[in-house]
């Protein structure tokens, strides 16, 4: 074994899974001017007015608000929902799909599940926007409008996954605050707690690496 490859002999496959990336879910983050803060918190979030679509599509999430993504459909701004995303830590807690809890959980809050569509092979942001959009045209559903739901510390990052792989397709969102471990992670305030400051961060660091187009924070 090399120096550069994990020890991960007798991890569990969650282990691995939590552990193993490239970038960490709560990085450690250097000091950061205000300058920086601003900087960082307008590539992370998007401000958000959901309009009118040809579906919405809910990004896989281990916890979410599935309640305010039901009513995005049941307030009838699209007639079809993609619900995405296989692995996350509910999947080694169940041994199911992300893509087919929350389509349980939007049927549990009055989403008529012949309108639900499943994209459950999905492992991270990129794939979620593009499988999902492979599976709702293999469906026959219209994708010249898009609402998408998720997180709003991940809204940033899925919004420049759809520049990349729908660049033609009118993009609008929903988003909620997520919470861990009773920390919010809010546009407004999330530098002034730990968690919230690792969690937006780890973020900054997936856009810079995945998407570019945003310079360094501590180059500012």
């Amino acid at each position: 074994m090399s120096n550069d490859e994990p020890d991960d002999k007798g991890l569990s496959d969650r282990e691995r899974f939590v552990g193993g990336r490239v970038i960490p879910r709560e990085p450690e983050v250097p000091a950061l001017s205000e300058k920086e803060i601003a900087h960082i918190g307008q590539a992370v979030f998007v401000d958000c007015s959901p309009e009118p679509s040809d579906l919405i599509l809910v990004l896989g999430s281990s916890k979410g608000r599935w309640d305010l993504a039901a009513q995005l459909y049941l307030s009838g701004l699209a007639p079809v929902v993609i619900t995405t995303g296989r692995r996350g830590i509910a999947y080694f807690d169940t041994g199911r799909p992300l893509s087919h809890i929350i389509r349980d959980a939007l049927v549990e809050h009055g989403v008529p599940e012949p309108a639900i569509i499943v994209s459950d092979q999905s492992d991270h942001t990129d794939d979620d926007v593009r499988l999902g959009l492979e599976v709702a045209r293999q469906q026959g559903v219209r994708t010249s409008s898009i609402l998408f739901a998720s997180k709003a510390h991940h809204a940033g990052r899925v919004w420049r996954s759809f520049a990349q792989w729908a660049p033609e397709t009118r993009i609008s969102c929903y988003t909620w605050d997520a919470e861990y471990e009773d920390v919010p992670v809010r546009a407004r305030d999330w530098w002034e707690h730990p968690t919230s400051r690792a969690r937006v961060y780890g973020e900054y660091l997936r856009i810079a690496r995945y998407y570019g187009g945003v310079d360094s924070a501590t180059d500012l």
